[in-house]
């Protein structure tokens, strides 16, 4: 549905914020900073580093937590994409779980399965492409929640000129991030579109569309679409979820021994218990997160607040689902997760469903549907 952007109130009131369903979402400051995704061939080498951004957190770690320190790393830089896990360091929800957790920011050449495998990390966010690539090159990896429970990857087209379904992307010019592909081609295969769109894999920016150098572009709903939307370029998003593609994005990656590993589960157990305490407040009150991405853990970004606001609240529209109302947030059903493992297997990487480890989200909710 055609919308454009609008002003979300003043000064982070949540009544404003939550009252409203805006259409486009962002990340990016501008169309310099690529957005990032996490998906498929972003693996290096035998799982070496990727290139990250070197400013890491600044909290110091506590000497005396319980399970020690910890890191959790993020694919994007410190935007408000990770607004909860800023709200579980700064009021010591992970220090209350046991752990002492910092931060890793990531960035374009983003890999996040090389940080578990090689103890960088002990959770990272990854896509379930990436993660499922890595399995298949012998990764011992495991995913053990959804953040997001749909994915944000879409077709974007100008408003003027939409792209509203599958069918209508025959013939049609559309250009494919690198990060994308993996997902780009499955959406193809699940629509009947293979040999039918003339499509190109780009690094070029979302400006790309504006210019007329393409008539669709595949992007993030909170990163793309709304940078153009801001910048005044009014566009129409097909998520690739509700045609044909359905599926998990931003999912919580360990390594496989790390979950088997008593010390190791319970550590993972408390940066999960963090993470969920912190993102049940920023679900709630996007302007308690979009504060401290601004003031504090993105300010040396330069972001621009207007886009940053608007993703505090649409992120929500892809982390909240029946599914976390009735289980609990980053909770990964048998039925979604069914669905999830048919997409990988449309993108070429079919594995077991053991892939996906709901076990220590149980541990962690015991029941409930949420923690105090």
């Amino acid at each position: 549905m055609d919308s454009t952007v609008t002003g979300v109130g003043e000064s982070g009131a949540d009544e404003q914020l939550l009252g409203r369903r805006i259409s486009r979402r962002q990340v990016m400051k501008g169309f310099g900073m690529a957005a990032v995704g996490t998906a498929g061939g972003a693996l290096l080498g035998a799982f070496g580093q990727g290139s990250l951004t070197s400013y890491a957190s600044r909290r110091p770690l506590s000497s005396s937590a319980r399970l020690g320190a910890a890191t959790l790393a993020f694919s994007w830089i410190d935007d408000v994409q990770q607004a909860g896990s800023y709200i579980a360091q700064q009021r010591g929800y992970y220090l209350d779980a046991g752990l002492a957790v910092s931060f890793l920011p990531g960035g374009d050449t983003y890999a996040g399965e090389p940080l578990v495998v090689s103890g960088k990390a002990l959770l990272a966010m990854t896509s379930p492409a990436s993660t499922a690539a890595a399995h298949l090159q012998g990764a011992p990896v495991t995913i053990v929640g959804a953040q997001y429970q749909k994915s944000p990857v879409s077709i974007i087209s100008l408003a003027s000129a939409p792209i509203r379904t599958p069918a209508e992307l025959v013939g049609k010019k559309i250009a494919v991030e690198p990060n994308i592909e993996l997902e780009w081609k499955a959406f193809e295969t699940a629509n009947g579109l293979t040999g039918k769109v003339d499509s190109f894999v780009t690094s070029e920016s979302p400006s790309l569309l504006a210019a007329g150098g393409c008539q669709g572009y595949t992007g993030w709903t909170t990163n793309e679409a709304v940078a153009l939307e801001v910048q005044g370029v009014h566009v129409h998003t097909m998520l690739f979820a509700d045609n044909g593609l359905p599926g998990y994005y931003l999912t919580y990656c360990a390594d496989t021994n790390v979950v088997r590993d008593p010390h190791g589960r319970e550590q993972i157990k408390a940066m999960l218990t963090g993470e969920i305490r912190g993102w049940q407040v920023q679900v709630s009150r996007p302007s308690v997160g979009l504060a401290l991405t601004l003031d504090d853990y993105g300010k040396h970004l330069g972001l621009n607040p207007k886009q940053q606001q608007i993703q505090a609240v649409e992120q929500n529209l892809l982390i909240e689902s029946p599914v976390t109302k009735a289980h609990g947030l980053f909770w990964m059903s048998a039925a979604d997760t069914d669905a999830m493992l048919k997409s990988l297997k449309l993108a070429g990487t079919a594995v077991p469903a053991s892939l996906f480890d709901n076990s220590l989200l149980a541990e962690v909710y015991a029941g409930k549907s949420a923690l105090a």
